[in-house]
């Protein structure tokens, strides 16, 4: 009888070892696969396209945000270089700078018209289309919103709005500088410094420099165009009248200059180069 118990016992026993060693492992690949989900997960992405601060996926708005580590890693310097960040977006050179959203952009041919695609900094209207080459620097992120905004944005956004955000002032003191060399003599440097004022001030104060040979050169005088030589600023402070009031001020500049670089000639060589041209219009007239 005793045999017969002894017998019935042995693969419960056996069970409960397998079990009793298999546990840890389990518990061990659990562990694994929460930390690797968190490791995936991904931070909220905080956008302002309805006038307050929401999650991107609560937005019921076709929009593309461009943050500040995007921006540093594609070397997005101006809204022309986001073109190839986000789609259905354009910013087209033809007389006057203008934005063009889903095909749709545009304005008259006078500066003192606007485009069909507004333009937003901070929340305040870039009306003029020489504010387009505004350079992007100390920026916290770019929204652009394709599809008509009028009912948020007001006029001007018929395809839709861009709306750039700055790095606001920090309550702890940070300073940034970087400096980049590359062709064409080409040296962009870039500088921040943020930090308390007071108890109820915060202020911060950001700087550009920004220079380059041209790139396309006059072949009749031999001038260098498409130079490039532009120092930004941008300074911010913050009033902080109560635990949920904050009274942002905001002056920025961004003056650029250009700069005709000649080289030296052979004294006939400009002779040359008019022959040449004239002669070279001649042959495609006889052909």
């Amino acid at each position: 009888m005793q045999s017969k118990n002894h017998t019935k016992l042995q693969p419960r026993l056996l069970t409960l070892l397998i079990s009793a060693l298999l546990s840890p492992a389990a518990m061990a690949q659990s562990a694994e696969t929460a930390s690797a989900d968190n490791a995936k997960r991904l931070d909220d992405v905080v956008v302002t396209a309805q006038k307050r601060s929401q999650a991107l996926e609560d937005v019921p708005i076709a929009i593309t945000v461009i943050d500040r580590e995007t921006l540093e890693k594609e070397r997005g310097r101006t809204l022309f270089d986001l073109q190839q960040l986000a789609p259905n977006f354009q910013l087209v050179k033809a007389g006057f700078n203008s934005i063009t959203i889903r095909g749709v952009g545009g304005g008259g041919r006078s500066i003192g018209f606007d485009t069909r695609a507004g333009m937003y900094l901070d929340g305040v209207y870039l009306g003029q289309s020489p504010a387009l080459n505004m350079p992007l620097f100390d920026i916290e992120q770019v929204e652009i919103l394709r599809g008509p905004q009028g009912h948020l944005f007001g006029r001007n956004t018929v395809s839709g709005a861009v709306n750039v955000t700055t790095a606001a002032p920090s309550p702890y003191f940070d300073s940034k500088l970087r400096a980049v060399y590359g062709n064409n003599d080409a040296f962009e440097a870039y500088g921040s410094v943020t930090g308390p004022i007071s108890e109820s001030v915060l202020g911060k104060i950001a700087a550009s420099y920004e220079t380059r040979d041209g790139y396309t050169r006059n072949v009749f005088n031999g001038d260098d165009l498409d130079n490039l030589d532009r120092f930004s600023t941008r300074g911010e402070l913050s009033f902080l009248v109560s635990d949920k009031l904050t009274i942002p001020q905001h002056q920025a500049a961004a003056p650029e200059r250009h700069r005709l670089q000649r080289r030296r000639h052979h004294p006939h060589q400009l002779q040359r180069q008019v022959r040449a041209v004239f002669a070279g219009a001649a042959h495609r007239l006889v052909q």
